[in-house]
């Protein structure tokens, strides 16, 4: 691996995924970049064995022993892993259960402000004098931008 800082977008210049400027910019510094211009020959050098198309056929004894090899294995160390996973999933929901509800307790704990509609519509002093069929027709009358 090289130690220049452009090294890593050789492979984006590489893919022609850089703007233009930026193509420009690192196409000059590849000329003078020794391990630049290396990293972007053996990009070529793959791109062109990959689209070249060959394939490698694993002979058909190694590929049986493999896939024998692979259904011989003890199905034991997954079990683990997956009563691990698990155990830690259940440790996560509980902690973050009990933060939650932290949360919830603390904003309990706290007296509720009145909205201020509920406020307004306590304090009115002409509620009295109206039956409550007046002022609700009145004030769907009204031009309150709820239209």
């Amino acid at each position: 691996m090289s130690s220049c800082k452009h090294n890593r977008r050789i492979s984006l210049y590489h893919d022609g995924e850089l703007p233009l400027e930026e193509q420009r910019e690192l196409k000059a510094h590849i000329e003078q970049c020794a391990s630049c211009r290396r990293e972007l020959q053996h990009l070529e050098l793959l791109s062109s064995f990959l689209s070249a198309g060959h394939v490698l056929e694993m002979p058909s004894g190694v590929r049986h022993r493999l896939q024998h090899h692979v259904l011989s294995l003890p199905k034991q160390p997954m079990v683990r892993m997956a009563i691990g996973v698990a155990a830690a999933a259940a440790i996560i929901l509980v902690c973050c259960s009990l933060m939650l509800w932290q949360q919830w307790a603390d904003q309990e704990a706290l007296p509720q402000a009145s909205a201020e509609w509920e406020v307004v519509a306590l304090n009115r002093a002409d509620l009295d004098a109206e039956e409550p069929e007046e002022w609700i027709l009145r004030d769907l009358l009204q031009e309150n931008g709820y239209d």
